[in-house]
């Protein structure tokens, strides 16, 4: 009868163990604001701004990825109210930029570079490396105001064998998570100054 008291209290342990240790996605990085802030004012004064946004420049070997980009950081901005007005503009030479801008009578310009893309697996971290200027349109020359590159990596969650159980491997985060992660640390940036 003792025998079986400890095998059940062993048994036991080993499936308490085994179920708290199913492995969940890890958070990528966590840090609240970009990682390199080149250039920001004091206060953000352009709370009642009108904002374009134009598709951000992309890798050769990720295509697509500045579209992407650019409409998340456009959906970032509205859901957040960082700006008064946010226009998604389509994709244009960057030398058109300021003609488009002045057209439209934007106050400020967002643009920016996808400079790297990787979109991981079960074995890789997904990885995306971002820069992005805020700038003032004026006939004198733009003014930047705020410019700040963004990193994330999202790594994969491997699988694990215990006594009783496994888990199974959680694949890394898509790079556009990572984007959508880029965005949030860029608006919390422009909103610190308040």
């Amino acid at each position: 009868m003792k025998k079986i008291g400890v095998f059940l209290l062993i048994l036991g342990a080993a499936a308490a163990l085994s179920a708290c240790s199913h492995g969940k996605s890890k958070d990528v990085s966590g840090a609240s604001m970009p990682e390199e802030i080149y250039a920001s004012p004091d206060y953000n004064m352009y709370r009642n701004a009108k904002v374009g946004v134009f598709p951000f420049m992309s890798p050769e070997y990720a295509r697509g990825a500045g579209n992407s980009a650019a409409s998340v950081f456009c959906r970032q901005l509205e859901k957040n109210r960082v700006f008064s007005a946010v226009h998604l503009e389509a994709d244009v030479p960057p030398q058109a930029i300021a003609e488009i801008a002045k057209a439209k009578r934007y106050d400020l310009v967002i643009t920016g570079a996808v400079l790297y893309w990787f979109e991981g697996s079960t074995l890789e971290p997904s990885r995306v490396e971002q820069e992005v200027t805020v700038f003032k349109p004026s006939s004198k020359g733009d003014r930047i105001l705020w410019r700040a590159r963004l990193m994330e990596t999202g790594w994969p969650v491997q699988p694990k064998d215990y006594l009783l159980g496994q888990t199974h491997a959680v694949p890394a985060p898509s790079a556009m998570t990572l984007v959508q992660k880029n965005a949030g640390k860029f608006c919390k940036m422009l909103l610190a100054g308040r």
